[in-house]
């Protein structure tokens, strides 16, 4: 319920790491505790760990997510991974052409993640 409000108010780094915990092998053991849980809370905790955890087309589903809330200019806490995973890959971009000039396009790849995270500030 608590990761379920935090996704509701667009607070995707706290609802990640809940649902993240709560996968962890040493809690997703406790039969018991998973059997008490309601069919209405499993399937809240499914569509979270498949939106948060799942990396279905590279968050694709989560990314929709963040664009609308970033047009809409919603607060959001988004989840700082998926961002760190981008610019982790475009940083193995060449930083040079084949002509030797600067990379524009992975310049712009950069600009582009970072004005993404500013814009949900």
């Amino acid at each position: 319920q608590i990761a379920k409000y935090c996704r509701d108010s667009n607070n995707y780094m706290a609802a990640t790491e809940i649902i993240s915990a709560i996968s962890s092998p040493y809690v997703s053991r406790l039969k018991q505790t998973f059997g008490s849980l309601g069919k209405k809370d499993k399937e809240v905790f499914s569509e979270m760990k498949e939106l948060l955890l799942v990396s279905v087309n590279n968050y694709q589903q989560y990314r929709d997510i963040l664009s609308r809330l970033s047009n809409s200019r919603e607060p959001v806490v988004p989840y700082i991974g998926v961002f760190l995973s981008d610019l982790i890959s475009v940083a193995e971009l060449p930083s040079k052409d084949k002509e030797g000039l600067v990379n524009f396009r992975k310049m712009r790849r950069i600009a582009s993640c970072i004005e993404l995270i500013t814009r949900l500030q």
